[in-house]
């Protein structure tokens, strides 16, 4: 599971999300979930687009109503990936990634606006090294005085 999050502070009526997923270990898009999520009030996104030989895929949320997503912060989707049992290490990027014409905006009731965007990685990692693996690869933060 990948969790998208987003940071509002207007009201949002739409939201259109182009997602990239790329990597060594193949993943294969399995779903979308919203259940007790941000958008959980939402009619479930559509797919504008769907290209998942080429890892692509463009979502969108709109409200009904005039129920705009109130301003906050939290995880707005979770992308449920498979993927390929034989893979026993892998990193693949998943991106907020502009193509073709799907492009990221959220639109609200001042006009759309491109957020900032983090984007994110899937590692997969299994056996007896995998503990070891990630551990070296987390990043630590220390206090200062």
């Amino acid at each position: 599971e990948v969790p998208v999050s987003t940071t509002t502070s207007v009201p949002v009526d739409s939201v259109i999300l182009p997602l990239q997923w790329s990597g060594p270990a193949n993943l294969d898009l399995d779903s979308v979930s919203t259940g007790g999520l941000r958008s959980a009030s939402f009619p479930p996104p559509r797919w504008l687009d769907l290209d998942p030989e080429n890892g692509r895929g463009c979502l969108r949320f709109r409200t009904v109503d005039s129920l705009a997503m109130a301003p906050s912060e939290g995880e707005l989707l979770e992308l449920v990936f498979t993927v390929d049992t034989d893979v026993d290490y892998a990193n693949n990027s998943v991106r907020l990634e502009d193509y073709g014409s799907c492009r990221l905006r959220f639109i609200t009731d001042r006009g759309p606006y491109v957020p900032r965007v983090s984007n994110g990685s899937v590692r997969i990692c299994e056996g007896r090294n995998c503990d070891r693996e990630l551990a070296a690869r987390r990043p630590t933060a220390r206090r200062h005085p």
